[in-house]
């Protein structure tokens, strides 16, 4: 699903769930936390199926107005899609990056990445993580992002 508020990207694949109950201590802190004045990188993990994407996506539909910069949800289960959902998020409807059309998938890319990199809050989440090499590829090391990682990974 992709939704904007006063053309602010949102990028997440879930609604919001109006059954969602029993995680207000885990939003309290993913909200004390990602919404902090440090850049962090905060991971949700957990045995699959108990819920670690349900909780992100619930976490950026509550907070969302908190990143000026838009909320940005990539698929990391499979690493060759990963550049391509990178690239899209510079589209028009997103980061409307300059030129974008006419931009090659790599330049896409490194645009979005330098977007990303810029002090401006924003969001974003890299669902079902689970290789560290893949985190340290594609987060943002300067910059305004926050980032939430959801793994079945305890480490």
């Amino acid at each position: 699903m992709l939704a904007y508020r006063d053309n602010v990207p949102f990028m997440v694949p879930y609604r919001p769930n109006p059954l969602f109950r029993g995680r207000d201590k885990e939003l309290a802190g993913l909200e004390r936390l990602v919404c902090g004045h440090k850049q962090v990188t905060v991971v949700i993990s957990g045995m699959a199926g108990v819920g670690e994407s349900q909780l992100a996506g619930e976490c950026a539909h509550r907070l969302r107005d908190h990143f000026p910069g838009g909320v940005f949800w990539l698929s990391m289960t499979n690493p060759d899609d990963i550049q391509v959902q990178v690239a899209l998020c510079g589209g028009p409807d997103e980061l409307n990056l300059p030129g974008w059309d006419g931009l090659s998938l790599e330049d896409r890319v490194a645009g979005v990445k330098r977007a990303w990199a810029i002090p401006v809050r924003r969001l974003i989440i890299f669902d079902n993580l689970e290789d560290r090499e893949l985190l340290a590829q594609w987060r943002p090391n300067t910059g305004g992002a926050q980032v939430l990682v959801t793994s079945r990974r305890g480490d």
